[in-house]
């Protein structure tokens, strides 16, 4: 009698538990595909190169005559969009103003230079002169021209860093930050006026301010006043001073540190914070990003171990993580800050730090969740990687990035050979790992929201390429070859043997597509009897007991798409091994499958 047996996909990579106990929708292994929120395993999307020119997605095919044109016209645009210029990897990206910037090094690399995307490309995002200024007695204010009282030289003022010192005091010193299009002649040591009146004395000629080369940038996008338009982009970069960007102007920010290059950022309850190493994070004064004086509400707290990054909690706590460790502060202010050890054992690894409704990082002994218990304030750390283990033991200190995906509730870890993982949450609980490869090493990678509201993902490559990810059907106009490979199932007869007949898959696609199928019998063991006349195959993993063909799926018409093929096995068990691969076709979803087989009894 034939039987059938349904089994929705779900579950992800099971790498650590006994087959025997693996469930039939989970997968031995993967590639290129994900966890679909709502069930089902769904072929990773596309990604596109960018610098502001069209992207070839924007192409649609019912607008030409033939697909060979539609492909040509998609090309064309891509070949348009080109590398940031310079030399080595993208050290960071970030979005702000609906316009995208990156950073990489000088075709020298003796300085990183700053780029925004326009519409005909990447574009140079030029840096201001400063000058160095004491003994001020008169505001100097954004947008005022300074003027050399002995040379005649004058220049835009576009910001004043004020270090130490007040106006009123007839003592301010710091940096004015000046526009050196509008420099007129050299400054030199004299006393600068402001619509006639003194207002401070300066150090000499300005200097140019730059990037030095290398480093990995952080940004976060933050508003530490009260106007909309205070809105501002806060980095840093490991090699020099953190910076802060309005969309115009380059401002550094001076910690009074002996060694003022921090390199990990965040802001919390109206401060900036910053982290150097040796164990010391500091933050400015609350509403006041550029200030770090204690006097005015900065403070240094020390935690024991090298910081490698920061993440709000609930309850309005900052979790400060370590490579080894982990802190949570309290309060609001230096008034009431009380920090503590949340664990001496157990931190997270740099640039693996990640917010869905959470905290998700990565540490030594895998991926990890902080939750809030019942108790107010107390906090829960428990891993929800134990079933890809084998795989992240062995990748351990390979990770370069990660990224969160809002949309599909995802976070994504990236190594340093082009391999990824996706961990696919529901609400606090995990619904599966899956791995895949894009066939490019991600250096950098972040989640942005446009002014609307819609989430874009981009990454920087080893390369100089900067790319819009779950972008497009291909991966930057290559193939994506994709694979889902099913544990074996006993259909709870373990002894008995099986006859099968047919396989069903229901499939969620916007259009057919290339997908194959191989059935595997009986563990691959070739020394088991066979009651049907049968080729054997070899693979890597050993001989397998079928029909000697890869198997092509036929397809229906319906909404929901049912493929099926045709078996002629038999063995104790069976799986199936899903191929798919497409350059221009959507992405799909595999939802499950329906096995037709019947038993012939127990083995002898």
């Amino acid at each position: 009698m034939i039987q059938t047996k349904y089994f929705p996909f779900e579950g992800g990579e099971n790498l650590a538990d006994p087959i025997m106990s693996m469930k039939p929708g989970e997968l031995a292994s993967s590639y290129n595909y994900e966890c679909a929120p709502r069930g089902g395993y769904t072929r990773v999307g596309g990604f596109e190169r960018f610098d502001g020119h069209p992207s070839p997605c924007g192409l649609f095919k019912s607008a030409y005559a033939t697909i060979a044109l539609w492909v040509t016209a998609v090309e064309a645009r891509r070949t348009a969009i080109l590398a940031i210029p310079g030399s080595g990897p993208i050290r960071g990206v970030w979005r702000f103003n609906d316009v995208l910037y990156g950073f990489r090094n000088n075709a020298a690399g003796t300085a990183g230079i700053m780029y925004k995307s326009t519409a005909t490309g990447w574009t140079v995002v030029g840096m201001d002169a400063t000058l160095t200024f004491s003994s001020g007695t008169s505001v100097i204010a954004i947008g005022d021209t300074i003027t050399g009282k002995t040379g005649g030289a004058t220049a835009t003022v576009t910001h004043v860093r004020l270090d130490s010192g007040t106006w009123a005091g007839t003592d301010a010193a710091g940096v004015i930050y000046y526009n050196p299009t509008t420099l007129t002649s050299v400054f030199q040591a004299e006393v600068v006026t402001v619509a006639g009146t003194d207002c401070a004395t300066i150090a000499g000629a300005g200097t140019l301010t730059a990037f030095s080369p290398g480093g990995t940038y952080q940004f976060i996008t933050y508003n530490f006043y009260g106007a909309s338009a205070s809105l501002a982009v806060y980095g840093v970069n490991g090699v020099d001073q953190g910076f802060s960007f309005d969309g115009s102007d380059i401002i550094f920010i001076d910690t009074g540190m002996v060694v003022d290059t921090p390199n990990h950022i965040f802001a919390h309850k109206k401060h900036l914070f910053f982290s150097f190493p040796g164990g010391s994070v500091q933050h400015s004064a609350p509403g006041t990003p550029y200030i770090f004086s204690a006097i005015l509400g900065a403070a240094e707290l020390a935690i024991g171990d090298d910081c490698t990054g920061f993440i709000d909690m609930l309850g309005d706590v900052l979790a400060i993580f370590a490579r080894n460790s982990t802190s949570l502060l309290y309060g609001t202010s230096v008034a009431d800050w009380e920090l503590k050890s949340y664990s001496l054992d157990s931190g997270a690894i740099a640039n693996t730090i990640q917010s869905i409704g959470m905290p998700i990082f990565l540490d030594d002994r895998g991926v990890k969740k902080l939750t809030p218990t019942n108790d107010y304030g107390d906090f829960n750390m428990s891993t929800i990687s134990q079933k890809v283990k084998p795989f992240l033991d062995r990748r351990r200190g390979e990770t370069i990035c990660s990224l969160r995906v809002r949309n599909k509730d995802q976070y994504r870890l990236f190594y340093d050979d082009g391999q990824f993982i996706t961990l696919t949450m529901d609400n606090q609980s995990i619904k599966g790992v899956t791995r895949g490869n894009l066939g490019k090493v991600f250096n950098c990678s972040v989640s942005v929201e446009n002014t609307v509201g819609e989430e874009l993902l981009y990454a920087g490559d080893d390369a100089g390429f900067v790319y819009q990810l779950d972008k497009g059907p291909s991966f930057d106009g290559e193939v994506v070859n994709a694979y889902l490979r099913m544990p074996f199932y006993h259909f709870k007869n373990p002894e008995n043997l099986k006859q099968f007949f047919k396989v069903v898959l229901e499939i969620d696609a916007a259009e057919v597509m290339d997908i194959n199928f191989l059935p595997e019998f009986s563990y691959g063991d070739v020394n088991f009897p066979s009651a049907e006349d049968v080729d054997m195959i070899m693979s890597a993993g050993g001989g397998y007991w079928e029909e000697a063909y890869w198997g092509t799926f036929y397809w229906d018409s319906q909404t929901i798409s049912t493929a099926y093929g045709y078996l002629e096995g038999l063995g104790k068990n069976f799986r199936l091994y899903i191929v798919s691969s497409g350059t221009y076709e959507e992405a799909h979803t595999i939802q499950g499958a329906i096995i037709h087989y019947s038993n012939k009894g127990r083995v002898k």
